[in-house]
């Protein structure tokens, strides 16, 4: 009581202080009788005393609830909750092969395309996808543990240390250790290599690529040659096979400059008010990550919990990705302020898909990026192979101011490696096509002649 009086006496050299219980009003140069001020000394006295109590009283309940092991009826998909505690079901043969899998080296990726290619049935009824596989390897619920959380702002936060033996252990510790190291190896090795997307931004699609699946297309490596690749590939849940990143610069040497796409982005105003919604959106985003950043901070003074830590770099990445966003597209405004030249934006194509990796490079990739996400609604490849596995052709589907656009490459898959070959692409439709009499034509080539004088 004595710090809450303390408290009240100092907030009254500023402020009027009005408590609600019993509707009084305390103010400095306020008549108020001494005795109003130990009545509410007691009322506040009271409040804090009935908080601990119902303080201690849940703490109770969830003690109890973490003794009989009672805490949530939802369990793994690999365990059933019954009246007698959780029970293993059919899925635990499912777990325990991949780890295996993993400990024998293979990544979450492969082990997702083996388990779709054999048509094992996932915790959803769907697809396996990495995700699942990912979260499924690093989970120690397999170990047995439950670690209690609060969530706040849609961020859980570690409550105390993890509750051991709270399930059915189904993977050793020691297969459990083996396929952490091979995951951290892989993530290791992955970080330490250049050339990915990420970093040099050469999946110019990657925001609006698709494959005729309706999936992203990712951007793969295969023998020095860059490749879009739909992401339901490498999961078996897509059978087109890459498409050689050669093709769309081609269309976009070819079609791109053309006044139809060329012209389309010079008035800024439409555009940078939508870019501008963009932004305003990825800095709520910020403000929602650093509120959780910082009330994670402030409230966990022992920083050695992995969980934790994990939680603090997850967030710490998410600002850092948020921000750069941001600068991509603070730099992709004003872009249609000039009407760029042919040349300019030929040259523009030329250093993003330049095989280094410079900042000239990466900035033109970036702008570049930026122009076809303000263009098209969505960008579909798709290859088209002959029964013996060999390209046919590549086929494209756009979305162009509500309209759909469509586009074919030759039947010669060679010409793509042809760098002297430029002209590939062909606009192409899938309506019947218009039979003319001679005389039709001699009239049609009649009415568009140019004469030159």
């Amino acid at each position: 009581m004595k710090t809450a009086m303390m408290q009240l006496w100092a907030l009254l050299d500023y402020v009027d202080v009005v408590t609600l219980v019993d509707n009084r009003r305390y103010s400095n140069d306020s008549e108020s009788e001494f005795t109003d001020f130990i009545i509410a000394g007691v009322t506040m006295q009271r409040a804090n005393e009935e908080s601990q109590t119902k303080s201690k009283r849940l703490q109770a309940v969830w003690a109890k609830k973490r003794a009989e092991k009672s805490m949530h009826s939802k369990a793994p998909f690999w365990l059933d909750r019954t009246n007698d505690g959780f029970k293993s079901n059919q899925d635990v043969g499912v777990v325990q092969r991949i780890f295996d899998l993993a400990a024998e080296g293979l990544g979450h990726y492969s082990i997702t395309g083996l388990l779709n290619k054999e048509r094992v049935t996932s915790p959803t009824g769907r697809g396996w996808n990495g995700s699942t596989i990912s979260k499924l390897l690093r989970s120690r619920s397999v170990l047995g543990e439950y670690q209690p959380n609060t969530v706040s702002n849609k961020i859980a936060t570690p409550i105390g240390e993890p509750i051991l033996d709270y399930y059915p252990r189904v993977i050793d510790d020691d297969l459990f250790s083996r396929v952490q190291i091979q995951i951290n190896q892989r993530l290791k090795k992955y970080k330490t290599q250049k050339g990915g997307s990420t970093t040099t931004h050469r999946n110019i699609l990657r925001d609006v690529g698709k494959c005729s699946c309706g999936k992203y297309l990712s951007l793969v490596k295969k023998r020095q040659r860059f490749y879009l690749q739909c992401i339901g590939n490498r999961s078996q849940l897509c059978s087109q096979r890459a498409i050689q990143m050669d093709a769309f610069e081609k269309w976009l040497k070819q079609y791109f400059l053309s006044p139809m796409f060329h012209l389309h982005w010079v008035d800024p105003n439409e555009k940078n008010a939508e870019i501008d919604k963009q932004i305003e959106s990825i800095r709520a985003d910020v403000e929602t990550d650093k509120n959780a950043l910082e009330s994670l901070l402030s409230i966990n003074e022992d920083l050695s919990n992995p969980l934790v830590l994990n939680k603090i770099n997850q967030l710490s990445e998410n600002l850092v990705e948020h921000n750069n966003r941001i600068k991509e597209l603070e730099s992709s405004k004003g872009l249609g302020n000039k009407r760029q030249s042919m040349d300019e934006t030929l040259k523009l194509i030329d250093l993003a898909f330049s095989s280094g990796d410079l900042q000239e490079n990466i900035s033109a990739r970036v702008e570049l990026k930026n122009i076809i996400n303000q263009t098209f609604d969505y960008f579909e490849m798709t290859r088209v192979d002959s029964e013996n596995g060999k390209v046919l052709h590549y086929f494209i589907a756009l979305g162009y101011q509500q309209s759909k656009c469509m586009y074919k490459s030759i039947d010669a898959p060679t010409a793509l490696q042809n760098t002297n070959k430029r002209h590939i692409w062909f606009a192409w439709s899938d309506e019947p096509k218009i039979e003319l009499t001679p005389a039709e034509k001699l009239a049609l080539i009649e009415q568009y002649k140019v004469t030159r004088n």
